[in-house]
């Protein structure tokens, strides 16, 4: 390959395979792990990259000046929150974890964060829930919220900081899951109008999350090297982590993807056969940039102007309302449904967490394809007996239509 300086803490083994390796302190310290990043090569090498503004951003922010991190007073909840969220045990928390945490103490410090810690009464808690009903919208936030102040509380139990917590006698019902899903006709008009806005990496992106039923980090993370092929077609297959209990658990997604879909992602990926992708490298980019999409929300603002432009009214919803990119995972589901998939049938599908061994690998096909292909059949029922409830009816929502053929 053409020569590059390597990033730091990038390892080539036996000349082929690249690993990001850090420091065994920074492992410790943060809860990181050795990588594998595939094949040694540029693609490789970028993936390292991302880690190390990662890693650089753990140790700013670990290694920030005391007056300007921590400017809670001595004994109150928010120094204990400054504390315990810098200990190394706090970053071995899943990413996702520890944004949600994050999140809810920018909602939480305002209003408590300032109270002696041993301090805080039931009555205070009361307070900042009425505080919180008046600022915020959503229920999910509101019970998210909640639930990750009871957890820090809990957390300053463990310490033996206080008693017990002030938090406990505060109820905080789940709220009722999303509903929202897309008619059939409604995906077809998503895929069009990605391909009029001359974002073709967004309109492949959302047929992958129909065809296979693929949440957005799936899609958008989607390599070459994670489609297999056999007789009967191409399909996905990849693994991937899951904090459960705070132990990473390795699952594995698996889905068929129709034929024509697997040409088109070739050919996209290849432009037409002029290009050789390394196998590790994502097959779909952001057509803003040009790059691999950062994260989600970056993913989940461009889905949102193409869906804006495809579906006009849908920006009037209220916010916790607006149907968004995993709700087309969720249309899948109420298509097998509709048509005839029993539950475990649609959960085998729909698993992105199931727990497997290392003898899959050498398991072609592997049950959860074969699975897989037959709940696209009763997909292919339950979206047409859609269509037809959505052409009788005079209430054209998908989500009325689904009610009608269940």
């Amino acid at each position: 390959m053409t020569h590059r300086k390597r990033p730091r803490y990038y390892v080539v083994k036996k000349g082929v395979h690249a690993y990001w390796e850090p420091k065994k302190t920074d492992c410790e310290r943060y809860g990181l792990e050795r990588v594998s990043l595939g094949h040694d090569g540029f693609g490789a090498m970028a993936v390292a990259e991302q880690h190390n503004k990662k890693l650089d951003a753990l140790r700013q922010n670990r290694m920030a000046p005391r007056n300007e991190a921590n400017p809670w007073p001595r004994g109150s909840f928010g120094k204990f929150w400054w504390k315990w969220s810098h200990r190394p045990a706090f970053y071995k928390r899943a990413d996702k974890t520890q944004q949600e945490l994050r999140d809810a103490w920018k909602r939480i410090g305002p209003k408590l964060g300032n109270l002696q810690l041993r301090a805080i009464m039931p009555s205070d808690i009361e307070a900042f829930v009425e505080h919180l009903n008046e600022i915020t919208e959503s229920e999910y936030v509101r019970w998210r919220t909640i639930l990750k102040l009871r957890q820090m509380l809990n957390a300053a139990v463990d310490y033996q900081l206080i008693e017990k917590s002030p938090a406990g006698t505060i109820e905080n019902s789940q709220p009722d899951g999303r509903t929202q899903i897309y008619s059939p006709a409604e995906i077809d008009k998503l895929i069009d109008k990605a391909t009029e806005l001359k974002q073709p990496n967004m309109a492949l992106a959302i047929r992958v999350m129909y065809a296979a039923a693929l949440s957005p980090v799936d899609a958008r993370t989607l390599t070459l090297a994670m489609i297999g092929e056999d007789k009967d077609g191409p399909y996905i297959h990849r693994e991937r982590k899951k904090v459960e209990g705070r132990k990473k658990k390795r699952g594995v997604v698996m889905a068929s993807i129709p034929a024509d879909l697997f040409e088109d992602l070739k050919v996209h990926v290849t432009k037409g056969g002029a290009v050789t992708p390394l196998p590790n490298a994502v097959l779909l980019v952001s057509d803003v940039t040009g790059k691999a999409w950062r994260d989600a929300a970056q993913f989940a603002r461009e889905f949102a102007w193409v869906r804006d432009a495809a579906l006009p009214g849908e920006e009037l919803r209220p916010q916790a309302q607006r149907r968004v990119a995993m709700d087309i995972r969720r249309t899948a589901n109420k298509e097998a449904h509709i048509g005839g998939a029993s539950p475990e049938e649609r959960a085998k599908f729909l698993a992105n967490s199931m727990d497997t061994n290392s003898r899959l690998h050498a398991t072609y096909t592997p049950p959860d394809v074969l699975t897989s292909r037959k709940v696209q059949k009763h997909r292919e029922d339950g979206r047409k007996a859609m269509r037809d409830a959505l052409e009788a009816g005079s209430d054209s929502s998908p989500e009325t239509a689904e009610r009608n053929v269940s």
